[in-house]
């Protein structure tokens, strides 16, 4: 299985994973750009590719590097090897103090950034890491937990397990826990491992080629600072180059040596997970058509391959990208045309004699009858015009026999109530003379035709009128046992109580009502 997994990681050693089509252009084809995306930040030597189209070699091509600014936030794991209680003093407290410096400067607000420590292996969970365990912060809450990192105790808790390499253990729990974090495409992720790992061989109980593979699934790039120790029996300068990441090792205790190459990891952190970027130029020899084209980029030395998939231009683009193109297909639309109009020309003047004699044909026919339909709606007019207007003149008749009747009704009504008054009401004089109201409505002015005539020059013709439960001697009756007057534009005017009245105004019992000199009282 071990030599299998090698084997696989051999034919992706170049590629890394399948390289990435970001763009077509095919503005100049059959010359076509490729805009592409590669995982390893290591550029791509053009010399060294072998190149198909649908399986059929591509001899001659351009492979331009890109240097593209990217723009990836970082998520990073840190990984903190938490050594036995002999080697923690002399050796941890110098990673202590570089990560400590480190933070603040490196990382800024947007990072998302994880810390755990890691030892040995839990009997119970079979796991360096487990989630509950990782803690995740700004750069500030991060170096909280930094700062308090103690020596852990030598109690016999940490166990020897044969077999087991606890780095191994802990990067793949990081993977594990790094790869199922759901953070947006902006975000790259890296593990940073801080730990005393050895250029020693590898031990044949740590798999790093399965490590290295499922670091490339996930995309995450393995950094690491070593610090050596005694008895180590692991190395991750394999696992940082395979994953696409850095290993710094010094054999001194300098931490400001540490401190600026941990600086310089981090700072290359988005260009590891971002990776190279490349145009590829070349001419196709797949016709147009929307047809599909499966590019393959190979190593001449071996069977490493990445393959990208496109379609060429559709007939239209490919036609209209080319001014020849463009000048045949007008020639060829234009003689279709011509021919077109010359067989419709010919075959319409013949059917245009034949129509000529059916349209003066059918001309006459619809000429009568046009003024036989004519004459039918004259008379239709004329009929219902006069439909109409007996129609209106009976409707007036029967809407003012209605009113008269509603009048009639109302006033009924109203003289009832008031003849079923206690008493008539009535106008006295100065002089004690007394006048009933014992109409609906009481004309009063100094000419004869009013109901009340007052002999006095003062007094206008028609000076104004007292109504019983209307506002009008034309209005209909409301019940409300009230009496309104209302000045019919006098010459001097009709004042209640000495104050003039403006339109129609309530009488109450015991006004006093002045027609020009003359003052009555009311008494309802």
């Amino acid at each position: 299985m071990r030599l299998i997994l090698l084997a696989l990681l051999l034919c992706v050693n170049v590629f890394a994973q399948e390289l990435k089509l970001l763009e077509c252009n095919k503005k100049n084809y059959p010359d076509m750009e490729l805009g592409i995306q590669g995982r390893n930040p290591k550029f791509m030597d053009a010399k060294d590719l072998k190149i198909t189209e649908n399986n059929k070699d591509v001899s001659t091509f351009e492979l331009i590097p890109e240097r593209r600014d990217n723009k990836y936030k970082r998520a990073v794991l840190i990984l903190f090897e938490n050594s036995n209680p002999e080697m923690f003093t002399p050796q941890r407290k110098y990673f202590k103090a570089m990560l400590l410096k480190t933070l603040s400067e490196s990382f800024s607000p947007q990072d998302v950034i994880y810390f755990t420590e890691f030892d040995w292996v839990d009997r119970k969970s079979g796991k360096t890491v487990t989630g509950e365990m990782i803690k995740n912060g700004n750069a500030a809450e991060i170096a909280q937990l930094v700062s308090a990192i103690t020596q852990p105790p030598s109690n016999g808790t940490q166990l020897s397990l044969k077999g087991q390499t606890c780095l191994a253990r802990a990067v793949d729990d990081g993977l594990e826990f790094l790869g199922s974090e759901k953070l947006d495409t902006t975000y790259c992720k890296s593990i940073l491992l801080l730990s005393g790992a050895s250029n020693d061989n590898i031990n044949s109980n740590v798999d790093i080629t399965a490590l290295v593979l499922k670091a490339r699934k996930k995309n995450i790039a393995i950094n690491a600072v070593d610090y050596p120790r005694m008895a180590a029996l692991y190395n991750t300068i394999q696992l940082c180059n395979e994953t696409f990441g850095r290993q710094f090792r010094s054999d001194n205790r300098d931490v400001d040596k540490y401190t600026d190459s941990l600086k310089a990891i981090i700072k290359d952190l988005s260009l590891m997970a971002s990776g190279s970027y490349y145009t590829l130029k070349y001419k196709t020899e797949v016709g147009p058509g929307n047809v599909a084209v499966s590019l393959k980029l190979g190593n001449k030395t071996g069977n490493e391959s990445s393959t990208l998939n496109y379609n060429t231009p559709s007939y239209p683009a490919w036609i209209f990208s080319s001014v020849v193109r463009i000048l045949v297909l007008v020639l060829i639309l234009g003689l279709i045309i011509g021919l077109a109009v010359f067989f419709v020309n010919k075959n319409r003047k013949k059917q245009q004699l034949a129509k000529a004699e059916t349209e003066k044909k059918l001309s006459e026919i619809e000429e009568n009858n046009r003024r036989a339909e004519e004459e039918n709606k004259k008379n239709l007019r004329e009929q219902e015009e006069k439909f109409r207007r007996e129609n209106e003149a009976q409707l007036v008749r029967q809407q003012q026999e209605k009113e008269k009747q509603l009048r009639k009704d109302k006033d009924n009504e109203s003289l009832a109530r008031l003849q079923g008054r206690n008493r008539i009401p009535t106008l006295v004089d100065m002089s004690g003379n007394v006048y009933n109201l014992a109409a609906l409505v009481t004309k009063i002015g100094r000419i004869d035709g009013n109901d009340l005539v007052i002999q006095d020059n003062t007094v206008s013709k028609n000076h104004a009128v007292i109504m019983y439960e209307r506002e009008s001697p034309e209005a209909i009756p409301v019940a409300c046992n009230e009496f309104f007057i209302v000045d019919l534009g006098s010459s001097n005017g009709t004042l209640i109580n000495n104050m003039p009245i403006s339109g129609v105004q309530k009488l109450r019992d015991g006004d006093i009502i002045r027609f020009g000199n003359i003052s009555a009282s009311f008494r309802s």
